[in-house]
């Protein structure tokens, strides 16, 4: 299944809800949806409770966006993750509360 992104934007926080597998794809399509974003906030939130695969891809996507939201000055956050993924994130330095 592709990816699909929500969005919800709330004071300076933007959460991003994933469905499908979590991939390479994610990164493309959570950096053009947040960080192309004139007004981007500061803390994005990425929800991975609907995501049903995960491919070693996936994460270096999250590391992807941890290494765009730290230059841009933002926070990363992912939350409702397995808890393997959950671990992985920690090694990865990516902050995961799951």
């Amino acid at each position: 299944m592709p990816v699909q992104i929500r969005t919800a934007l709330r004071d300076d926080k933007v959460t991003v809800g994933v469905q499908g597998s979590l991939d390479l794809s994610l990164a493309s399509a959570v950096l053009n949806r947040v960080f192309g974003a004139e007004s981007s906030p500061r803390e994005v939130i990425l929800d991975l409770g609907a995501v049903d695969t995960v491919f070693e891809s996936g994460l270096a996507a999250l590391l992807v966006l941890k290494r765009r939201a730290t230059q841009a000055g933002r926070r990363l956050q992912v939350v409702n993750c397995s808890r393997d993924v959950a671990t992985r994130c920690r090694d990865l330095g990516i902050g995961a509360v799951c």
